[in-house]
């Protein structure tokens, strides 16, 4: 009776283990969020995330259209795939905060699979 169990207790906790969902490429990335050809110009700044942080909100929609969406977070510049791109169109629509938090997957650069969340810790020290 004992092994029984044993065995099965051993089974439940490999089949834990064994199906965790957590990936070793997601990841949560607070930043800014800004269109990828201002971003561009924003990484050659001495504070990427500071000069992103100036960029206006009118701007990013606008560039948007024409290209994709990308999270500056400190030096590094985050793209977002055209699923990214898409959910941070909506978040735009019902947010003026430009600080956020994105969680995905990170490959090469850029994210994929994103939930963006608004910094509300940031936007409180800034208003």
């Amino acid at each position: 009776m004992r092994y029984v169990l044993a065995v099965a207790v051993a089974a439940m906790c490999l089949g834990l283990f064994g199906t965790s969902s957590v990936r070793a490429d997601e990841m949560k990335v607070k930043g800014v969020l800004i269109d990828q050809m201002c971003a561009a110009k924003m990484m050659d700044k001495d504070d990427p995330q500071a000069a992103a942080e100036e960029h206006k909100k009118a701007c990013c929609e606008k560039c948007a259209k024409d290209g994709g969406l990308a999270v500056i977070s400190g030096k590094k510049m985050y793209k977002l795939d055209d699923a990214g791109k898409e959910a941070a169109l909506k978040y735009l629509k019902k947010h003026d905060n430009m600080n956020v938090i994105v969680d995905g997957d990170e490959k090469d650069g850029t994210l994929s699979g994103v939930k963006i969340h608004e910094d509300k810790e940031k936007a409180k020290k800034e208003g």
